[in-house]
């Protein structure tokens, strides 16, 4: 059973990797949701990122303790 399902960033200036203030339910619904450019600013740099398949990621975190991680570059 899925506990918590977290999006994170990875930033284009500094590659360093952060927690997406917009959170999806799953992680094909980003694709399916937004049709137009976002962005959010780094926290470590500053720098304004985009939301793209290959700079986003989902972390799963189910009740059994266990963690998974999907890239948005594998996803279909």
């Amino acid at each position: 059973m899925e506990v918590e399902l977290n999006c994170e960033l990875q930033c284009e200036h500094c590659d360093g990797w952060f927690r997406s203030s917009v959170q999806f339910g799953y992680p094909e619904a980003f694709f399916d949701l937004v049709r137009e450019t976002c962005t959010m600013s780094c926290p470590m740099c500053g720098t304004r990122t985009r939301y793209t398949k290959e700079r986003m990621r989902f972390i799963r975190r189910k009740d059994n303790g266990s963690i998974s991680i999907t890239e948005g570059r594998f996803m279909l």
